[in-house]
């Protein structure tokens, strides 16, 4: 107990150099424990890789600054892949009463994770429990087995053992349109190689200038098991008038490589 006193204390604690490993040492590897995560409470399972990074306070910590840096009050923040909300929460704790959090989960096991979290918020941060993709209907969803010790389902098979269920899909432009959204100003999209369904389901939104920036995962080994690549992907969003900021450095050994992405008609118009 008086270990877990310590790794709670030093959460709280700002980022520094080796605060990851020193955490880890402390911090029991299993068992469920209560956290609050940027002011939204949530109920971890220590064994598991992502939730445990979020209990320990250090989840995506480099791509964190970055969204931190993207998002402002009164922003509309659109989390596609939300898995257990870490973005959700930082997003609800930064765009206040104004703004607007949409978050999308397939997996039925993160998304009851998530959704005991948004519960406790205010009615402008919403999740749904559906895929996002380029058309109506339902696809096959895999999940790691729990041996893999990290829950990251993905629409592709990527390892031995995982489990396909079926979930709900929609695009993403048809859920806006009844939802009454005509503006996003940062989407954030983390869905195992699934990012170019994703983009095709609100392909006329993102050529309008609807979404005015975008932070993507590219996961080019899973990217190439769908017959598409990192570079593809990339292409594909310089055509609908995206631009990567800072040199995209597409390492094709990279498995969670994120770029952000603004209008080139915005970076031109700041610049």
């Amino acid at each position: 107990m008086l270990l877990e006193a310590i790794a709670a204390t030093a959460r709280s604690v700002p980022y520094f150099r080796g605060k990851a490993r020193f955490l880890n040492a402390l911090t029991p590897r299993k068992g469920l424990r209560k956290a609050t995560v940027f002011g939204l409470p949530m109920v971890l399972d220590l064994s598991e890789l992502i939730q445990r990074q979020v209990f320990l306070g250090y989840y995506d910590h480099e791509d964190t600054v970055v969204m931190r840096r993207l998002l402002r009050r009164g922003s509309v923040f659109v989390d596609v892949g939300a898995n257990v909300g870490w973005y959700t929460a930082l997003a609800a704790s930064i765009v206040g009463a104004t703004g607007r959090v949409l978050s999308f989960e397939p997996s039925p096991y993160a998304y009851g994770l998530l959704n005991h979290s948004v519960a406790r918020c205010s009615s402008n941060v919403k999740a749904f429990n559906i895929g996002l993709s380029d058309h109506e209907g339902e696809l096959r969803l895999f999940i790691p087995p729990e041996a893999y010790g990290c829950h990251d389902p993905s629409m592709v098979e990527y390892c031995d053992g995982m489990t396909p269920i079926t979930v709900p899909v929609r695009p993403l432009g048809v859920v806006l349109e009844e939802l009454g959204v005509t503006r996003v100003d940062l989407m954030k999209v983390d869905v195992e190689a699934h990012e170019p369904e994703v983009f095709a389901g609100c392909e006329s939104l993102l050529k309008k200038g609807c979404v005015q920036t975008i932070f993507c995962e590219f996961n080019d080994p899973l990217l190439r098991k769908r017959g598409s690549s990192s570079s593809r992907l990339l292409n594909y969003l310089w055509e609908l008038g995206f631009e990567a900021e800072g040199p995209p450095a597409l390492d094709e050994r990279a498995v969670n490589l994120f770029l952000h992405f603004a209008r080139r008609d915005c970076s031109r118009a700041s610049s």
